[in-house]
């Protein structure tokens, strides 16, 4: 998720990856690196910790989201048990002051009430934390979703339930809405995203995306501020799963949709950038641009997940390909601004069996993050793996070549959900029936 600038004294994010020149394993990392940077004296530290919680069950579905912004990281796990079953709940961790290392969490953050699948999304931006509930049943409607915002305490994170909960005005209120399933978080403004609402009063289309804008009080329940949506009338079915990702940077808001399924329907899926007006955000099917794929075909998953941060867009497909190895398209503001475009530059694996890269994607600065979570690693289908790559001088180019590539020699599914901050990254891996699921902290040092 987007995350504010850093004003840090360290060298950018971009020269730092580039850093990783060696091939190495370390407490069950495995890094494979291909890239250095010019001038580079010899290879950097390099880094990884592994984050779990206090007293985790292989059932908790632990690391299923992941978010990181600054020295702050926050994992949902959609499985726990909390009060009246299994509701679920997101774990917070601070950096040490001596740096990462294996450990538990500092904070558990749980609903006031009885949300369900709560964790299932995360993002985190300065002190605020907002969680996705998309399963949670509202004013007696199954599935409708909520999304839950915490505000870190003066004396820091601690144990907590919310400070203010945000719901859908605009939803159909027939179940299964499911509010929440996406979020983002960059400053003031929070976006939701809303994948199975469908266009009956008072839903305005295939999906929506909710933005809430912090009242000059501070967060407190509430509606939503805007509806982004897509006009049914206008563009039958177009953005099916519209809402399935949100990111938002500034005033620039991306929402993927899948292009799947209503009535059985699959469509090539797409992406829609919206600008935040002068006057402020306002309920609107006006989208600036659409973002499409050269190659994309119906199925390719394209607009599961997308990422921007400032002007750069990042929109994983994880099915493309006839063997769903995936890529990852970029897309850079024209000078002009935003308009309907296909890539700049598309990011792809080498691999060429069932991988699965796209299913999650990060991009902070000049550094883009994906996650893998079928990928073969150490022989191992399904180990999955997270690709770092970095923007060259001349800007996006269309390539296989990553800058790091980071898996695991245990656990499964790494790289399902990613975030990336400055020169530290995220990685979350699933558990089995018998073994927990995690993060994986990544950074590089001087």
């Amino acid at each position: 998720m987007p995350t504010p600038k850093s004003h840090d004294a360290t060298p950018p994010a971009s020269q730092r990856w580039l850093r990783w020149i060696q091939m190495t394993a370390v407490l069950g990392m495995i890094v494979v690196l291909l890239c250095s940077m010019a001038g580079a004296s010899g290879p950097s530290t390099i880094g990884r910790a592994e984050l779990g919680s206090l007293g985790e069950q292989p059932a908790d579905e632990f690391g299923d989201a992941v978010a990181i912004d600054g020295n702050t990281v926050v994992v949902g796990a959609v499985g726990v048990q909390v009060r009246n079953g299994e509701g679920g709940a997101a774990y917070v961790f601070v950096k040490p002051a001596n740096g990462w290392k294996d450990m538990t969490q500092i904070a558990i953050l749980t609903p006031s009430d009885d949300a369900y699948f709560f964790g299932a999304s995360v993002a985190i931006s300065g002190d605020t934390i907002v969680i996705g509930a998309p399963r949670t049943e509202e004013n007696g409607v199954p599935q409708q979703g909520a999304v839950y915002v915490f505000v870190k305490p003066a004396g820091g994170w601690t144990d907590m339930t919310e400070t203010a909960k945000l719901i859908g005005a605009h939803v159909d209120h027939k179940g299964e809405d499911r509010v929440g399933s996406s979020v983002s978080i960059d400053g003031n403004t929070i976006v939701a995203g809303v994948p199975n609402v469908i266009p009956e009063s008072p839903a305005l289309g295939y999906g929506e995306a909710l933005v809430y804008v912090k009242p000059a009080k501070g967060w407190t329940d509430a509606f939503e501020t805007a509806v982004l949506y897509i006009d049914p009338a206008a563009y039958p079915l177009l953005g099916l799963g519209y809402g399935y990702s949100v990111s938002v940077s500034g005033n620039t808001v991306a929402v993927g949709a899948t292009g799947c399924c209503v009535e059985g329907q699959v469509l090539v899926g797409q992406a829609f950038v919206f600008v935040e007006p002068a006057g402020g955000w306002g309920t609107t099917d006006n989208y600036n641009a659409e973002l499409t794929g050269i190659d994309v075909v119906a199925g390719d998953l394209f607009g599961i997940s997308v990422a921007v941060d400032g002007n750069t867009v990042v929109v994983g497909s994880p099915q493309q390909d006839t063997y769903g190895v995936g890529a990852a398209y970029v897309y850079v503001e024209p000078q002009g601004g935003w308009f309907s475009m296909t890539e700049t530059a598309e990011l792809y694996p080498l691999f060429t069996v069932q991988g699965w890269f796209g299913q999650s994607v990060a991009i902070k600065g000049n550094a883009v993050f994906i996650g893998a979570p079928y990928t073969t690693a150490g022989g191992v289908f399904g180990r999955g793996a997270a690709y770092a790559f970095v923007k060259p001088k001349g800007g996006w180019k269309t390539t296989s070549t990553y800058t790091a590539k980071l898996s695991r020699n245990s656990g499964n599914y790494l790289g399902q959900s990613v975030s990336i901050t400055g020169q530290t990254a995220v990685a979350g891996f699933a558990g089995t029936a018998t073994t927990n699921g995690g993060a994986e902290v990544f950074w590089v040092a001087p």
